[in-house]
């Protein structure tokens, strides 16, 4: 799904206080997500958002808007879910810009704009969603414009990363079928390499009873940069691990970030998330 704009928050949600977020920006993010997990269909979710935004931190709309989101390190770090509270000087605008389309393998998706009431007293405007078994490696995307949204008509095209192949974890091959023990020792992630300039990156998330107890993590995310083809996770994070994810699951993502120019937009990308769901054992 696509991106858009803004709220006094930080990346952990916490209220910014820095005065440049006063200066409105905007964003655009063409976003193709496929998920495999175990029953459930492999069908491509795409989306986009086109935001202006106000009083919250670019790193902040991810979590605010349900968009995949880069880890800005390489290495491990730990989650705790946290709502935002954002500022009364905070707003973000979901922008129409008509109709728009995406193309892959021969087959079309119309995405129509939805539009949404206000969330958080922040958050207005329109989505654009749809769903499909497109499955190209090249995908185009179409929009109409909007003048008084002042979004041009554009083309933008972009090739897809290959899905992740060969995963394994402390040398157990991995599949959406697979339930893969946490060792308390030091372990490899390892897939086959791809690209320069993608990421990799593992969410090792604790059973849904833990997501209400805010005083821990109820996740430990592990990235790496230019899809190395594998992350190394030492004996203190390989602890925390097993202890924050036993029973729970681990979501590895293989990210494609492709910057455009869009007249008028400050950020614009199509992003690629393909992912696998595989659960743990205690």
């Amino acid at each position: 799904m696509l991106l858009v704009g803004a709220c006094a928050v930080g990346p952990q949600g916490e209220l910014s206080t820095d005065p440049a977020l006063n200066t409105q920006r905007s964003s655009a993010l063409l976003v193709v997500e496929r998920s495999t997990a175990a029953g459930v269909p492999g069908n491509a979710q795409v989306g986009a958002r086109f935001v202006q935004f106000t009083g919250v931190a670019s790193s902040a709309l991810p979590e605010l808007l349900g968009t995949p989101s880069i880890p800005g390190a390489v290495g491990c770090s730990e989650q705790s879910a946290r709502a935002a509270e954002p500022s009364e000087r905070a707003e973000v605008r979901l922008l129409d810009v008509g109709a728009l389309e995406v193309r892959s393998d021969g087959q079309t998706l119309a995405l129509e704009p939805r539009r949404l009431p206000d969330l958080f007293r922040v958050v207005s405007g329109v989505v654009y969603a749809a769903e499909g078994e497109l499955s190209g490696s090249r995908w185009q995307f179409r929009a109409a414009g909007n003048g008084s949204a002042r979004i041009p008509a554009f083309e933008v095209e972009a090739q897809a990363p290959d899905a992740l192949a060969s995963l394994s974890l402390a040398e157990q091959p991995l599949s959406a079928n697979t339930i893969a023990r946490l060792p308390r020792t030091p372990f490899s992630l390892r897939w086959t390499r791809g690209e320069a300039n993608d990421y990799v990156v593992a969410y090792f998330e604790g059973a849904a009873n833990r997501a209400q107890d805010t005083d821990r993590p109820n996740s430990i995310v592990c990235s790496a940069r230019d899809d190395a083809g594998a992350l190394e996770i030492d004996a203190a994070w390989s602890e925390r691990i097993a202890r924050v994810a036993a029973a729970g699951r681990v979501v590895i993502h293989r990210v494609r970030v492709r910057p455009f120019a869009l007249s008028g937009v400050d950020d614009a990308a199509v992003v690629f998330d393909s992912s696998l769901v595989v659960r743990l054992s205690e």
